[in-house]
């Protein structure tokens, strides 16, 4: 939950502040976290889950394509 509790707080500091995007450090360093964050949260789901989920290699591999078109 740090990943996505994260990046929403990222981007809605992005949206709530509008001259934000006028400063090129402030901005690239929040656009940074969000991205940092992303490793905690949907890229854990995407690829750990289907690890943990699916035990068997054939469903393992199907549902790690299936959650990464999502």
């Amino acid at each position: 939950m740090l990943g996505f509790s994260m990046m929403a707080l990222a981007f809605v500091s992005i949206g709530l502040i509008p001259r934000l995007t006028t400063f090129v450090v402030p901005f690239l360093s929040l656009f940074g976290l969000s991205c940092f964050y992303s490793e905690f949260g949907p890229n854990t789901t995407t690829f750990v889950l289907a690890a943990e989920l699916y035990p068997t290699p054939n469903a393992h591999y199907r549902s790690r394509y299936f959650c990464g078109s999502c």
